[in-house]
Order: C-alpha cells, then sequence, then structure tokens
C-alpha cells in the first residue's frame, strides 16, 4: 500500500509539473501576437502620420496582431538604425516613409531577404515589396480647382488668401 502511495503522489506531482508547463506555453502562445508591424516616419507631429499611425494601430489590433510606430525625427542615419531595430526584433511587415530613400535602400534589402515586407508610403522604393506613390502636383492642382469653384460659387469670385 506504502508503494502505491508512493507512486501516486510521484504521478500526481509529474501530472502537475507538466500540466503547468502546458498551461505556461498556452498562455504564451494565446498572449503571443499573430504578425507584428513597424513604422518608421519622418515626423509624428505631422498629423496625416499620426493619424495614420492610430488608425493603423487600431486595425492592427482588432487582427490580433502588434504594432509599433517610430519618429525618425527627419534624421536619415536615426531611421536606418530604426529599420535595423525592426529586422533584428522579427517584424512581419515593416511600413516607412523615408527620410532620404538612397539611405534606406540597403536596409530595406536585408529586411526583405530576412522575409519582412516592406510597404513604402510616398517613395519609388527599389527594395519595396509595394509603393504607394501620390502625385502632389495633380493633387495641388485639384486642391485649387476645388478652392476656385467654391470661390466662385460662394464668394461671387473674390476672395483674399493669405499666405
Amino acid at each position: 500500500m506504502k508503494k502505491f502511495s508512493s507512486f501516486f503522489m510521484l504521478f500526481l506531482l509529474v501530472f502537475a509539473i507538466l500540466f503547468t508547463c502546458v498551461l505556461l506555453d498556452t498562455a504564451k502562445i494565446v498572449a503571443a501576437p499573430k504578425f507584428r508591424v513597424g513604422m518608421t516616419v519622418q515626423d509624428l507631429s505631422n498629423q496625416i502620420w499620426a493619424a495614420t499611425a492610430a488608425e493603423l494601430k487600431k486595425i492592427i489590433k482588432a487582427e490580433g496582431g502588434e504594432f509599433t510606430v517610430v519618429d525618425s525625427s527627419n534624421n536619415a542615419g536615426k531611421q536606418v538604425n530604426q529599420i535595423e531595430n525592426f529586422i533584428a526584433s522579427g517584424v512581419d511587415a515593416l511600413i516607412i516613409h523615408p527620410v532620404e530613400k538612397n539611405s534606406v535602400e540597403k536596409p530595406l534589402a536585408r529586411a526583405r531577404e530576412n522575409g519582412v515586407k516592406v510597404y513604402c508610403w510616398d517613395e519609388n522604393i527599389e527594395n519595396a515589396d509595394l509603393c504607394w506613390l501620390i502625385d502632389n502636383y495633380k493633387i495641388g492642382k485639384m486642391v485649387g480647382k476645388y478652392a476656385a469653384d467654391w470661390i466662385n460659387e460662394k464668394l461671387g469670385g473674390k476672395a483674399k488668401l493669405g499666405f
């Protein structure tokens, strides 16, 4: 009977240890994000970049991912370091608005070699999986046309402009 009790206690101890390990591993798996996205922009004081980053954070979090955004303070060297840090941290995707496009080509090539998907905003980067390009000249013309139409319609064609 004593051997049975000892064996039973040993069995319970091993079971408890294994059960605890499974629970801890499951907790790590549940807590781990499905994917990780890093973003580096020129300056987060820019309302467009800040608002975009805030919306991306909501979307990525809702999908079970993790999002980190950093401000390069318009410093190309700092942005290169940020890219390298994102690569080292194991992000799955990288969104970049380059300070200086030539300075980021090599680190972005390394990111892609490491399986990171690279999305570039507003620059035609060779080492990107996707570049979102905007023709600011055409946008300026469109804004000017709509402003002129509004001034003609609402103000009889006369307006004071401040620069």
